[in-house]
C-alpha cells in the first residue's frame, strides 16, 4: 500500500533549466537523445507526460520495517492533475 505522498520541490539551476530548453528545442533529438538530455539535468523525466520534471514524489511503499520508498517525478502541470 502506498502511504500519503511527500512532494518535494526539485531544485535545479535557472541556467541548467535554460540551457535544457534551448537542447530540447534546437536539436532533433530522438525519444532516447531526449530523455538523456533531461536525465542530465533533472535525474529522470515526468512519469506521466515524459516532460521535465519539476517536482519530486515521494511515497512510503510496502510495511514500515523495509523502508522503501517509491520516488516519481512530475511536471507543474501533471502534478496538479495526479497528485492530490
Amino acid at each position: 500500500m502506498k502511504s500519503e505522498p511527500v512532494v518535494t520541490p526539485l531544485n535545479i539551476d535557472k541556467q541548467k533549466l535554460e540551457r535544457l530548453h534551448h537542447v530540447l528545442k534546437t536539436r532533433k533529438l530522438t525519444g532516447k537523445g531526449r530523455y538523456k538530455a533531461i536525465r542530465k539535468v533533472t535525474g529522470g523525466i515526468c512519469s506521466v507526460c515524459e516532460g521535465i520534471p519539476t517536482t519530486i514524489v515521494t511515497y512510503e511503499v510496502g510495511d514500515s520495517k523495509t523502508g522503501v520508498q517509491l520516488i516519481e517525478r512530475y511536471c507543474d502541470e501533471c502534478v496538479k492533475k495526479w497528485v492530490t
